[in-house]
């Protein structure tokens, strides 16, 4: 059952679980913390795992004004972690924007993560082009609502190829649909305004990039780039998407539970 923190923003979050070691799990741009419903029930026996609406997401607060990721996703992380009482060292899995908190994160406080799993990794925007093209389509939402750039945006990041269940996928797209304008262009700017790729060989914990077969925005060589800036990561394709926790949850359920058990801390269950 969802619960409500008040920090900077009113936040919508559950902790599933009752025991074991520490799991946060950050979805993406578009979505809320339902992306996960499939992946949860892999980990919900042995761990605490806690998932929430971004700021601006899902049924999570709208902030007042532009943040970074510093002083936006990460302070909210920062007080839910601190209000549910989980401890660390944290697990995280991180689904394309929700990586740039989990390596935001792992960045100031290396000490208190245990792994690190990035799905279709979103860590910023350096081509111009692309800027635009995100600009562009944020501005379109303001002014004319999520329904003129939802199709469009889900015929790259959710194409048929992957819709193997049109339930899901329809409540993807209706949660999408319903995403609050300001709160969705918020994020974009966040996004579009990290520089995190760069710093990846910063990275002092476990890390895996996952990559999709069938995604065009965050292709497997893009992917591959990023993990050859981190220490010693591991990568793999997968037969999925861009949001694949959504569209394969029990596949990616199972590669980010291999990475996790193979870098719990000693004398962890």
């Amino acid at each position: 059952m969802a619960s409500w923190h008040q920090g900077a923003v009113k936040l919508r979050y559950t902790v599933d679980g009752t025991t074991g070691p520490s799991l946060v799990l950050l979805h993406e741009l578009g979505g809320s913390m339902d992306s996960w419903d499939g992946v949860v029930p892999a980990f919900e026996k042995d761990f605490r795992v806690l998932r929430y609406d971004l700021r601006g997401a899902g049924q999570s607060e709208v902030p007042p004004a532009e943040y970074s990721v510093e002083n936006g996703h990460l302070a909210d992380l920062l007080e839910l972690l601190k209000a549910t009482g989980l401890k660390p060292p944290y697990h995280f899995v991180g689904a394309a924007a929700g990586a740039m908190i989990a390596v935001t994160f792992a960045l100031k406080y290396p000490d208190e993560v245990a792994s690190l799993t990035l799905l279709a990794a979103a860590l910023g925007v350096t081509d111009p082009a692309r800027k635009q093209e995100m600009f562009d389509r944020t501005k379109l939402a303001m002014e004319k609502g999520m329904a003129v750039v939802t199709d469009a945006a889900l015929l790259k990041s959710y194409p048929e190829v992957v819709r193997h269940d049109k339930a899901r996928f329809e409540r993807f797209r209706d949660t999408m649909l319903r995403s609050d304008p300001r709160g969705w262009a918020y994020c974009n700017y966040a996004l579009i305004n990290a520089h995190l790729e760069d710093r990846l060989g910063e990275l002092r914990v476990p890390v895996q990039f996952l990559a999709g077969t069938h995604d065009p925005l965050r292709t497997p060589a893009i992917i591959k780039v990023l993990a050859d800036k981190a220490k010693d990561a591991g990568f793999e394709e997968i037969d999925s998407g861009h949001f694949m926790h959504v569209q394969t949850p029990a596949l990616v359920a199972a590669k980010a539970r291999s990475w996790i058990d193979a870098h719990a801390p000693a004398g962890a269950k």
